[in-house]
Protein backbone atom coordinates (compact mmCIF):
# COMPACT_ATOMS: atom_id res chain seq x y z
CA UNK A 1 0.00 0.00 0.00
CA UNK A 2 1.15 3.16 -0.96
CA UNK A 3 0.98 6.70 0.63
CA UNK A 4 0.33 9.66 -1.06
CA UNK A 5 0.96 13.40 -0.15
CA UNK A 6 1.78 16.38 -1.56
CA UNK A 7 5.16 17.17 -0.28
CA UNK A 8 5.71 20.89 -1.90
CA UNK A 9 3.71 22.96 -3.60
CA UNK A 10 4.30 26.81 -5.73
CA UNK A 11 2.44 29.10 -8.22
CA UNK A 12 1.56 26.22 -10.97
CA UNK A 13 3.49 23.30 -10.04
CA UNK A 14 3.31 20.62 -7.15
CA UNK A 15 5.26 17.53 -6.22
CA UNK A 16 3.62 14.70 -5.05
CA UNK A 17 5.51 11.51 -3.37
CA UNK A 18 4.24 8.02 -3.64
CA UNK A 19 6.28 5.88 -1.22
CA UNK A 20 5.85 2.17 1.15
CA UNK A 21 8.34 4.43 3.68
CA UNK A 22 5.74 7.25 5.07
CA UNK A 23 8.43 9.15 6.74
CA UNK A 24 9.73 9.70 3.37
CA UNK A 25 7.33 12.06 3.32
CA UNK A 26 7.90 14.29 5.97
CA UNK A 27 11.80 14.29 5.13
CA UNK A 28 10.90 15.83 1.48
CA UNK A 29 8.77 18.79 3.05
CA UNK A 30 11.08 19.25 6.31
CA UNK A 31 14.05 19.35 3.12
CA UNK A 32 11.75 22.10 1.04
CA UNK A 33 10.19 24.05 3.93
CA UNK A 34 11.83 27.42 3.24
CA UNK A 35 10.10 30.00 1.43
CA UNK A 36 8.73 30.45 -1.93
CA UNK A 37 8.47 33.39 -4.92
CA UNK A 38 4.94 33.72 -5.02
CA UNK A 39 5.43 36.73 -7.98
CA UNK A 40 5.13 34.63 -10.53
CA UNK A 41 1.57 32.44 -10.82
CA UNK A 42 1.48 30.66 -14.25
CA UNK A 43 -2.33 30.97 -15.95
CA UNK A 44 -3.81 27.17 -15.87
CA UNK A 45 -4.10 24.21 -13.86
CA UNK A 46 -1.03 23.41 -11.75
CA UNK A 47 0.59 20.63 -13.32
CA UNK A 48 1.53 17.60 -10.90
CA UNK A 49 4.99 15.73 -10.67
CA UNK A 50 4.72 12.39 -9.09
CA UNK A 51 7.52 10.91 -7.53
CA UNK A 52 7.37 7.28 -6.23
CA UNK A 53 9.75 5.59 -4.27
CA UNK A 54 8.58 2.24 -3.84
CA UNK A 55 10.60 -1.13 -2.31
CA UNK A 56 12.03 -3.30 -5.24
CA UNK A 57 11.08 -6.78 -4.28
CA UNK A 58 13.45 -7.97 -7.49
CA UNK A 59 16.30 -6.24 -5.32
CA UNK A 60 15.91 -6.81 -1.80
CA UNK A 61 18.97 -5.06 -1.56
CA UNK A 62 18.36 -2.04 -2.32
CA UNK A 63 16.52 0.55 -0.19
CA UNK A 64 14.07 1.79 -2.82
CA UNK A 65 13.11 1.93 -6.47
CA UNK A 66 12.87 5.91 -7.43
CA UNK A 67 10.43 6.56 -10.39
CA UNK A 68 9.30 9.95 -11.81
CA UNK A 69 5.88 10.56 -13.61
CA UNK A 70 6.20 6.67 -13.98
CA UNK A 71 9.49 6.52 -15.38
CA UNK A 72 12.36 4.61 -13.76
CA UNK A 73 14.80 6.25 -12.37
CA UNK A 74 17.69 3.50 -10.53
CA UNK A 75 17.35 1.54 -7.15
CA UNK A 76 18.63 3.60 -4.34
CA UNK A 77 21.38 2.11 -2.09
CA UNK A 78 20.11 3.97 1.14
CA UNK A 79 17.91 6.53 2.61
CA UNK A 80 20.07 9.26 2.27
CA UNK A 81 21.16 8.35 -1.18
CA UNK A 82 17.11 8.24 -2.10
CA UNK A 83 16.68 12.00 0.01
CA UNK A 84 19.30 13.71 -2.23
CA UNK A 85 18.16 12.18 -5.78
CA UNK A 86 14.70 13.47 -4.50
CA UNK A 87 16.22 16.86 -4.03
CA UNK A 88 17.38 16.57 -7.64
CA UNK A 89 14.77 16.23 -9.13
CA UNK A 90 13.03 18.53 -7.51
CA UNK A 91 15.59 20.96 -8.12
CA UNK A 92 15.92 20.53 -11.80
CA UNK A 93 11.64 20.43 -12.37
CA UNK A 94 11.57 23.73 -10.10
CA UNK A 95 14.53 25.50 -12.46
CA UNK A 96 12.40 24.35 -15.56
CA UNK A 97 9.50 25.80 -14.24
CA UNK A 98 10.50 29.19 -13.19
CA UNK A 99 10.70 30.74 -16.90
CA UNK A 100 9.57 34.40 -15.45
CA UNK A 101 12.47 34.33 -13.52
CA UNK A 102 16.97 34.50 -14.19
CA UNK A 103 18.35 31.34 -12.40
CA UNK A 104 21.67 31.40 -11.23
CA UNK A 105 23.97 28.52 -9.43
CA UNK A 106 24.77 30.34 -6.86
CA UNK A 107 24.08 30.97 -2.83
CA UNK A 108 21.88 34.10 -1.77
CA UNK A 109 20.95 35.33 1.24
CA UNK A 110 19.95 39.07 2.50
CA UNK A 111 20.50 41.69 5.30
CA UNK A 112 17.15 43.45 5.77
CA UNK A 113 16.38 44.93 2.48
CA UNK A 114 20.10 44.55 1.22
CA UNK A 115 20.27 41.21 -1.37
CA UNK A 116 23.32 39.41 -1.33
CA UNK A 117 24.80 37.33 -4.10
CA UNK A 118 27.01 34.45 -3.52
CA UNK A 119 27.74 32.54 -7.08
CA UNK A 120 30.29 29.83 -7.50
CA UNK A 121 31.16 26.37 -9.12
CA UNK A 122 31.10 23.65 -6.40
CA UNK A 123 33.67 22.70 -4.75
CA UNK A 124 34.38 26.96 -3.68
CA UNK A 125 32.58 26.58 -0.98
CA UNK A 126 29.40 28.31 -1.89
CA UNK A 127 26.63 25.91 -0.10
CA UNK A 128 29.22 26.31 3.48
CA UNK A 129 29.52 30.20 3.32
CA UNK A 130 25.74 31.00 2.72
CA UNK A 131 24.95 28.21 5.56
CA UNK A 132 27.50 29.97 7.60
CA UNK A 133 25.50 33.48 7.44
CA UNK A 134 22.22 31.71 6.99
CA UNK A 135 22.94 30.66 11.00
CA UNK A 136 24.67 33.90 11.80
CA UNK A 137 21.89 36.00 11.38
CA UNK A 138 21.58 36.82 7.86
CA UNK A 139 18.41 35.78 6.03
CA UNK A 140 18.57 32.60 3.74
CA UNK A 141 17.85 32.38 0.12
CA UNK A 142 19.19 29.60 -1.26
CA UNK A 143 22.38 27.91 -1.34
CA UNK A 144 21.72 26.29 -4.46
CA UNK A 145 19.72 28.58 -7.34
CA UNK A 146 19.60 31.97 -7.08
CA UNK A 147 15.71 33.10 -8.48
CA UNK A 148 16.00 36.89 -9.77
CA UNK A 149 13.60 39.17 -11.48
CA UNK A 150 13.55 39.21 -15.35
CA UNK A 151 15.40 42.06 -15.03
CA UNK A 152 17.73 40.49 -12.18
CA UNK A 153 17.29 43.40 -9.86
CA UNK A 154 15.51 41.70 -7.51
CA UNK A 155 16.34 38.28 -5.48
CA UNK A 156 13.45 36.05 -4.29
CA UNK A 157 13.64 33.02 -2.23
CA UNK A 158 13.97 28.92 -3.10
CA UNK A 159 12.77 26.04 -1.39
CA UNK A 160 15.01 24.03 -0.33
CA UNK A 161 17.29 24.04 2.47
CA UNK A 162 20.95 24.39 2.62
CA UNK A 163 22.29 21.10 2.75
CA UNK A 164 25.67 20.32 3.18
CA UNK A 165 28.18 17.27 2.13
CA UNK A 166 31.22 15.65 4.90
CA UNK A 167 33.38 18.79 4.87
CA UNK A 168 30.84 21.55 4.72
CA UNK A 169 28.71 20.03 7.48
CA UNK A 170 32.18 19.34 9.81
CA UNK A 171 33.03 23.36 9.91
CA UNK A 172 29.16 24.38 10.31
CA UNK A 173 28.85 21.79 13.09
CA UNK A 174 32.37 22.95 14.37
CA UNK A 175 31.56 26.59 14.46
CA UNK A 176 28.18 26.86 15.25
CA UNK A 177 27.86 23.64 17.74
CA UNK A 178 24.33 23.16 18.99
CA UNK A 179 22.95 26.55 17.17
CA UNK A 180 23.46 24.54 13.70
CA UNK A 181 20.24 22.51 13.93
CA UNK A 182 20.32 18.94 11.42
CA UNK A 183 16.80 19.10 9.64
CA UNK A 184 17.50 15.85 8.44
CA UNK A 185 20.86 13.86 8.82
CA UNK A 186 21.18 10.50 7.34
CA UNK A 187 22.85 7.69 9.12
CA UNK A 188 24.98 6.04 5.81
CA UNK A 189 26.93 9.54 5.27
CA UNK A 190 25.11 11.69 2.36
CA UNK A 191 23.91 15.41 2.60
CA UNK A 192 23.03 17.39 5.50
CA UNK A 193 20.10 19.66 5.48
CA UNK A 194 20.41 22.55 8.22
CA UNK A 195 17.39 25.12 9.54
CA UNK A 196 18.89 28.70 8.76
CA UNK A 197 17.86 30.87 11.65
CA UNK A 198 15.84 33.12 9.63
CA UNK A 199 13.82 32.82 6.47
CA UNK A 200 12.05 35.65 3.79
CA UNK A 201 8.57 36.73 4.84
CA UNK A 202 5.20 37.28 3.04
CA UNK A 203 6.86 40.56 1.85
CA UNK A 204 10.42 39.31 0.51
CA UNK A 205 8.38 36.38 -1.27
CA UNK A 206 6.33 38.21 -2.75
CA UNK A 207 8.07 41.60 -3.76
CA UNK A 208 11.84 40.05 -3.59
CA UNK A 209 14.88 42.29 -2.46
CA UNK A 210 17.24 44.32 -4.02
CA UNK A 211 21.08 42.69 -4.96
CA UNK A 212 23.52 45.00 -3.96
CA UNK A 213 26.52 42.60 -3.50
CA UNK A 214 28.22 39.62 -5.03
CA UNK A 215 30.30 38.10 -3.06
CA UNK A 216 32.98 34.99 -5.00
CA UNK A 217 33.18 32.54 -2.33
CA UNK A 218 36.95 30.88 -2.90
CA UNK A 219 38.89 27.92 -0.87
CA UNK A 220 40.68 29.68 1.65
CA UNK A 221 44.38 28.77 2.66
CA UNK A 222 44.85 27.45 6.40
CA UNK A 223 43.78 30.37 8.80
CA UNK A 224 43.10 32.80 5.57
CA UNK A 225 39.91 35.20 5.99
CA UNK A 226 39.82 37.69 3.91
CA UNK A 227 37.05 39.90 2.19
CA UNK A 228 38.36 41.87 -0.63
CA UNK A 229 37.27 43.57 -4.13
CA UNK A 230 37.20 42.17 -7.03
CA UNK A 231 36.55 43.80 -10.63
CA UNK A 232 33.35 43.71 -12.29
CA UNK A 233 34.33 41.76 -14.99
CA UNK A 234 35.79 38.96 -13.21
CA UNK A 235 32.46 38.91 -11.04
CA UNK A 236 30.37 38.93 -14.21
CA UNK A 237 32.63 36.34 -16.01
CA UNK A 238 31.13 34.05 -12.54
CA UNK A 239 27.52 34.95 -13.39
CA UNK A 240 27.83 33.73 -16.83
CA UNK A 241 29.56 30.58 -16.01
CA UNK A 242 26.60 29.99 -13.48
CA UNK A 243 24.21 30.99 -15.24
CA UNK A 244 21.39 28.59 -15.86
CA UNK A 245 19.45 29.25 -18.69
CA UNK A 246 21.41 32.32 -20.13
CA UNK A 247 21.28 29.96 -23.28
CA UNK A 248 17.28 30.65 -22.98
CA UNK A 249 17.30 34.45 -22.99
CA UNK A 250 20.64 35.27 -24.93
CA UNK A 251 20.95 38.98 -25.17
CA UNK A 252 18.37 39.32 -22.63
CA UNK A 253 20.10 37.33 -20.32
CA UNK A 254 23.45 38.96 -20.60
CA UNK A 255 21.81 42.44 -20.17
CA UNK A 256 20.55 40.87 -16.87
CA UNK A 257 23.76 39.50 -15.55
CA UNK A 258 25.79 43.12 -16.37
CA UNK A 259 22.38 45.00 -14.55
CA UNK A 260 23.34 43.00 -11.29
CA UNK A 261 27.81 44.12 -11.70
CA UNK A 262 26.24 47.25 -12.26
CA UNK A 263 24.16 47.80 -9.10
CA UNK A 264 26.15 45.53 -7.04
CA UNK A 265 29.67 45.39 -5.13
CA UNK A 266 31.84 42.71 -6.23
CA UNK A 267 33.53 41.11 -3.69
CA UNK A 268 35.89 38.22 -3.42
CA UNK A 269 35.39 36.33 -0.04
CA UNK A 270 37.46 33.31 2.49
CA UNK A 271 36.31 31.96 5.64
CA UNK A 272 39.51 30.32 7.09
CA UNK A 273 38.01 31.97 10.15
CA UNK A 274 34.21 31.44 9.97
CA UNK A 275 33.37 33.54 12.50
CA UNK A 276 35.98 36.55 11.34
CA UNK A 277 34.86 36.15 7.84
CA UNK A 278 31.00 36.54 8.90
CA UNK A 279 31.98 39.38 10.66
CA UNK A 280 33.44 41.27 8.03
CA UNK A 281 30.29 40.87 6.25
CA UNK A 282 28.38 42.30 8.94
CA UNK A 283 30.40 45.38 8.55
CA UNK A 284 29.98 45.33 4.80
CA UNK A 285 26.43 45.05 4.70
CA UNK A 286 26.66 47.82 7.59
CA UNK A 287 28.35 50.18 6.31
CA UNK A 288 30.58 50.91 8.60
Amino acid sequence: MLDSQTFLEVPGLRFVLETDRPELIDISREVFSASVPTASSPDGDARTITIQAKSDESAPEAYSQLRVDGEFINDMTSEGVLVNYIETVVTDKLARHFTDYVLIHSGAVASGSRGILLPGASGNGKSTTTTCLALSGFTYYSDEMAVLSSDAKRLFPFPKLPGLKTGGRKIVQETFKDAARAVYSPEIDNVTYFEPHSLPGPAEGSEGVQIDFVLLPRRPEPGETLLEPVRKSEALRVLIEESLDLELRHAAGFDALTTIVNNADCYVVKFGDVHAGIGLVQELVSGK
